[in-house]
């Protein structure tokens, strides 16, 4: 089933209108309208909130993709917009950002001329089973799911580059509301990190991964787990023990789990953070720079913090087929850990032509829906059973 009902395309050339009109009704989109006028767009939102798809030309006679954008942004459109341009891969990838940073649902952008593949490496963000993340979940709620278990992880692969075969897992957060929702990390990690429940989720994520791996070992797979730390736990002096206690207390080894520490401005290497890390490290953890080259102090805290890997951004793998930018990030953040003697991890591999680009580009390993969609620890199992 397509995941889009309606879909509409701005575009002054009738021929490509037409022919992506075919390809979006092709795709399984009952609902396709072509028109050269955002002011039809526009008409459209007001009445109805708008088509679930919007396919926008940049360079047209009127108004330029850029301004219509925007008007889109004032109007709150909440549908999802694809960037179709014959403009050079750059100028399309700073209309995204540009679009993002507005708040429009902004799927990705490709370069014409388009074709059925192209088509649908834009649409596959919304063609995967997709987690909510627009529940409100309130921390009184969110502690009591604490409890019970109703937050639980889901693991995702990580595949070597090198032998195509897992050799790791991240533990994702994810929230089962009563009615069987799966609700993503967006709809709840605010209120764990503003309510002080940061701690017991982390706990919850890291006790659950050592169940996982203990399953793994008894399958003769020996997996690493990843599990996220907020910044915000580490100025807690007790972290490195309580964790390693965790670890010890089912039989397992520290070397045995990464934790990953995502790029925030909540990090502030101080002294009390500095000899946190250092100690998860002593006791043998990994420690992994998530979302890398994203934040203006990723050099200095890669010099100071004895981080053992780092994971490329998903903005840069995600266009590293098209953006000479984002090719030469990835390839010197391949550099930059192969000098340091880390790990590098690219997450987001979302199609088999970026992998082979990034097992090119000489990544250690790979992370995303292309090699394996995050999955409850029973069917993460059966998934690692039937290698």
């Amino acid at each position: 089933m397509a995941a889009f009902q309606r879909a509409m395309i701005i575009d002054d050339d009738p021929v490509f209108g037409a022919f992506a009109e075919g390809l979006l009704e092709d795709s399984g989109i009952a609902h396709v309208r072509c028109t050269q006028s955002a002011q039809d767009v526009i008409d459209a939102i007001k009445h109805d909130g708008g088509p679930d798809l919007l396919m926008c030309d940049l360079n047209m006679p009127v108004q330029d993709g850029v301004t219509i954008l925007r008007q889109l942004a004032d109007l709150k459109f909440k549908g999802a917009v694809a960037i179709v341009s014959g403009e050079a891969p750059s100028v399309i990838a700073t209309v995204a950002k540009l679009a993002k940073l507005q708040g429009l649902n902004i799927l990705g952008g490709a370069r014409k001329p388009l074709d059925a593949d192209s088509l649908q490496q834009l649409l596959q963000s919304k063609l995967r089973p997709a987690y909510s993340a627009g529940a409100t979940i309130g921390r009184d709620d969110l502690e009591l799911s604490l409890r019970d278990h109703r937050v639980s992880p889901y693991f995702q692969a990580k595949v070597s580059a090198a032998s195509g075969k897992v050799v790791s897992a991240e533990a994702l957060a994810r929230f089962t509301a009563h009615d069987g929702i799966i609700h993503g990390p967006a709809s709840f990690i605010e209120v764990a990190e503003k309510g002080g429940l940061m701690a017991p989720l982390t706990t919850l994520m890291l006790e659950r991964s050592v169940q996982a791996a203990r399953t793994c070992l008894a399958m003769n797979q020996d997996l690493t787990f990843a599990v996220n730390v907020s910044p915000t736990l580490l100025y807690d002096l007790e972290l490195p023990d309580r964790m390693a206690d965790i670890v010890a207390a089912a039989g397992l080894q520290c070397s045995s789990f990464v934790l990953e520490i995502t790029e925030s401005d909540q990090l502030d290497v101080d002294a009390a953070a500095l000899d946190v890390m250092t100690r998860l490290r002593i006791k043998g953890f990994g420690l992994s720079a998530d979302d890398f080259g994203t934040g203006h102090s990723n050099i200095e805290r890669l010099r100071d913090v004895p981080f053992t890997e780092l994971k490329i951004d998903r903005s840069f793998v995600t266009n590293v087929l098209t953006d000479a930018f984002s090719r030469s990030c990835v390839e010197s953040c391949v550099r930059f850990g192969r000098n340091l003697g880390v790990a590098v991890v690219a997450e987001g591999v979302e199609t088999e032509e970026t992998w082979a680009c990034l097992r090119e580009a000489g990544v250690d390993m790979g992370q995303g829906y292309h090699l394996h969609r995050p999955a409850s620890q029973d069917d993460f199992i059966a998934f690692l059973s039937s290698q």
